[in-house]
């Protein structure tokens, strides 16, 4: 079933075959860019950058080195650590409240595993620094994920009837701080301590870092 919304063309399938089909073929390669991820995701994000030559740089960059099976055996034992934590969580809650949000500690479980691989950090569940994180992570996604009629009616987009701009603007420059943040840590500890070439050990920032110049990366 095919039909539009405003300029916006939606394709549906319910054979798993059919959208298998879909999904890999290059004609629908090129999704729409809703104006949340333009913002959130900083116009350069391998998700929804159109299908050619950067976007086949960013997928063979995650390959090697983000989905390596060098850097997934390196990173076992801390996702062993992450476990182990959440069934403690879990344990502590259940104690306190008699009852347990599964979902929120999934969450947090998962946040720590995506930023230890990335940036190299763990934070705590409930507090300090990773209540932040969460509260950002959080917003992300529905900014993502809300229905925003100026997606599909451009003449609204200067209107902002639903707020979606302001609040991925707000929600930038928090992202800009805390990001630029982790970077400037790395660069520090680089120009102190030399470059980290060892993908077992270093994490995603480093080897982004390492490919600055030779992929011209920002």
């Amino acid at each position: 079933m095919a039909f539009s919304i405003g300029l916006t063309r939606f394709v549906i399938s319910s054979e798993p075959e059919t959208a298998k089909e879909i999904l890999g073929s290059p004609g629908f390669a090129d999704r729409p860019v809703k104006e949340s991820a333009y913002q959130l995701l900083f116009h350069r994000a391998m998700g929804f950058a159109p299908y050619g030559e950067y976007w086949r740089n960013l997928r063979r960059i995650s390959a090697l080195h983000l989905f390596s099976p060098k850097r997934i055996t390196g990173s076992e034992a801390f996702r062993n650590e992450v476990g182990l934590k959440m069934v403690d969580e879990v344990k502590k809650v259940m104690k306190d409240n008699r009852h347990v949000e599964v979902k929120r500690i999934l969450h947090y479980g998962s946040l720590n595993n995506v930023m230890m691989t990335v940036f190299g950090k763990c934070y705590e569940f409930y507090e300090g620094e990773g209540v932040e994180l969460e509260a950002l992570v959080s917003e992300g996604y529905e900014l993502l994920g809300v229905f925003n009629w100026s997606d599909h009616f451009p003449v609204l987009g200067w209107l902002d009837l639903q707020g979606v701009r302001k609040r991925c603007r707000c929600l930038v420059e928090k992202v800009n701080a805390f990001v630029g943040g982790v970077i400037e840590e790395h660069r520090v500890k680089r120009v102190r301590g030399g470059c980290v070439k060892d993908e077992g050990t270093g994490d995603f920032v480093d080897v982004l870092l390492d490919l600055e110049k030779e992929n011209r990366l920002s």
